[in-house]
């Protein structure tokens, strides 16, 4: 029924998580986290769309988590995966690799609580954008934002947004 699973890696996670119980958050710790096991997790039980779509999200590899990423690489990478499937997976790489090892990437974003981007499309369209412009200029602008650790308010980012890229001064 679980392909892969792991009643060690499951004690490891009973011994370095101090999370309220969270029974998905259990049976992630039991799977290897890989995009091939989840699908024939999610083939095997019957889960709810919203316990299919938290476990595809939690063994999806595009976002590559390390022990030795900064706090602002953390937040970085807790906003781009949403802040729960972010700690299903630090909590279970500590159950994999030990709790010392993953300690500064959870604590750079526990307690942290996740901005929004403070533009819209709207915005946009009122500084005379249209089309296909207003989608990659949100893209860069919010980009820009992560990669400034989220300080950025709405006035710099309207100032960037109406100044002409660098390329075509």
């Amino acid at each position: 029924i679980l392909p892969g699973a792991s009643a060690a890696r499951f004690g490891a996670f009973l011994e370095v998580v101090d999370t309220p119980w969270d029974p998905m958050r259990r049976l992630l710790a039991l799977l290897p986290c890989d995009e091939a096991s989840a699908a024939r997790v999610v083939k095997a039980l019957r889960l709810s769309n919203a316990e299919r779509d938290r476990l595809k999200a939690w063994a999806a590899a595009d976002i590559a988590l390390t022990p030795d990423m900064t706090p602002e690489q953390s937040r970085a990478a807790a906003y781009r995966l949403e802040h729960r499937t972010f700690f299903d997976r630090i909590y279970t790489a500590m159950a994999e690799e030990g709790r010392g090892v993953w300690q500064s990437v959870h604590d750079a974003v526990d307690g942290w609580g996740r901005p929004s981007f403070p533009l819209r499309g709207q915005d946009l369209v009122d500084l005379g954008m249209s089309g296909l412009e207003i989608g990659e200029t949100l893209k860069a602008l919010e980009d820009w934002w992560i990669e400034q650790d989220f300080q950025p308010g709405r006035g710099e980012l309207l100032a960037r947004a109406s100044s002409p890229p660098p390329h075509s001064r």
